[in-house]
């Protein structure tokens, strides 16, 4: 199917023997072709997409394969995912009554976490091959979001709405103007953990990743049931893959 769908689309056309050599020696980096050979996958069904206007365009995208899988270890998080795809809450995202986290800037205050480096992580190579499929800077989000999706085996959805109230934010000792709105650029589950992802161009030097992140660990969890502990975060590039637990959160100005 690979070999007719590159005949079709790109008119050009690769031998098998080519391909099978590609996937051997990428096999780290598409650890979900494994998965592939247990279950028989139907393309229209396996990926569900929902286009969000919050209100700049979001793919919102669930892998429902690995959704169920995981879902079985993590069914609060299967309830909320296949809940946004059926109700995306279009008319709280599009509110002028909200705050998107990304608008916070540097204005939260917290403890800086114990941030791990990892210069040769898995996610970093895969995200190398990702940009390859970009034909133009403004392509490259999506062309990783899509990637992870489609190949790793613990990728259950991309661009996950989530939001945190005022009432909930005060619960963690946080000050906010505005009821909080983001997307989760990569959402993953593995080694019983559950963890938030987001892809930064120039990772080593970004400077806001960490308190975007743990903002939204708080806002998955409150929609989720998901306890602090069973999260992680990270932010990462082709170069860089930079890993910690979300501490909490003591004051955000505003």
């Amino acid at each position: 199917m690979t070999v007719r769908t590159m005949r079709r689309k790109y008119k050009t056309k690769i031998p098998i023997t080519t391909l099978s050599s590609w996937i051997s020696r990428h096999q780290e980096e598409l650890p979900f072709t494994k998965l592939r050979k247990k279950y028989t996958l139907d393309p229209n069904q396996t990926i569900k997409t929902r286009r969000l206007f919050h209100p700049q365009p979001y793919l919102f995208r669930v892998h429902t394969l690995k959704l169920n899988i995981k879902g079985k270890q993590f069914p609060e998080l299967k309830r909320y995912i296949n809940d946004m795809l059926n109700n995306p809450m279009d008319h709280l995202f599009q509110s002028k009554k909200v705050l998107r986290v990304s608008e916070l800037g540097n204005t939260i205050n917290i403890p800086k976490p114990n941030i791990r480096s990892v210069k040769d992580s898995p996610a970093s190579r895969m995200t190398d091959l990702a940009l390859e499929l970009a034909k133009t800077n403004s392509e490259r989000h999506q062309k990783v979001e899509e990637f992870f999706l489609v190949n790793d085996s613990a990728t259950v959805a991309v661009e996950i709405p989530v939001f945190l109230t005022h009432k909930e934010a005060r619960s963690h000792g946080i000050s906010i103007p505005k009821t909080l709105t983001g997307h989760i650029d990569i959402l993953q589950a593995r080694s019983n953990r559950i963890h938030i992802l987001d892809y930064k161009p120039d990772a080593q030097s970004e400077k806001l990743a960490r308190e975007q992140l743990t903002l939204y660990a708080i806002a998955l969890g409150k929609r989720t049931g998901i306890v602090p502990s069973k999260i992680i975060c990270a932010y990462f590039d082709e170069n860089g893959y930079y890993q910690f637990k979300p501490g909490h959160v003591s004051k955000v100005h505003g």
